[in-house]
């Protein structure tokens, strides 16, 4: 069993890769099956996370505009991510903006946006 989760999780990766983007509805599939195939995904939605941060903190240094305006002294973790990002899909996903092929990649930004707004 073990093996054929590890397999999954190869081929979630493999898809991700070939098609340069994850959708909704592959990661809550992958995030319902559990184990390594639910770590894989998790552990991508993070590294999306990542990358937006740093892309924000790009963007502030350059434009003085940023994306979304976290609180100066929140840290933040893997949990507050896939929780927000989870949120945002319960809350939105199928309700007229974003659907279930709508990418995880565009999910984690608005989520950022959505719970980190700037005045």
């Amino acid at each position: 069993m073990k093996k054929i989760r590890m397999v999954a999780a190869a081929l979630l990766l493999v898809s991700a890769s070939a098609h340069a983007e994850v959708s909704v509805s592959t990661y809550k599939q992958a995030v319902a099956a559990g184990g390594a195939v639910k770590s894989t995904a998790e552990t991508y939605a993070i590294g999306v996370a990542r990358g937006i941060f740093w892309s924000n903190a790009a963007i502030t240094h350059d434009t003085g505009t940023p994306m979304f305006c976290m609180p100066p002294k929140l840290g933040t973790d893997q949990d507050m991510v896939l929780s927000i990002t989870n949120r945002y899909i319960k809350e939105h996903v199928g309700k007229g903006v974003v659907d279930n092929d709508t990418s995880i990649e565009l999910i984690v930004l608005l989520a950022l946006k959505d719970t980190f707004p700037c005045p």
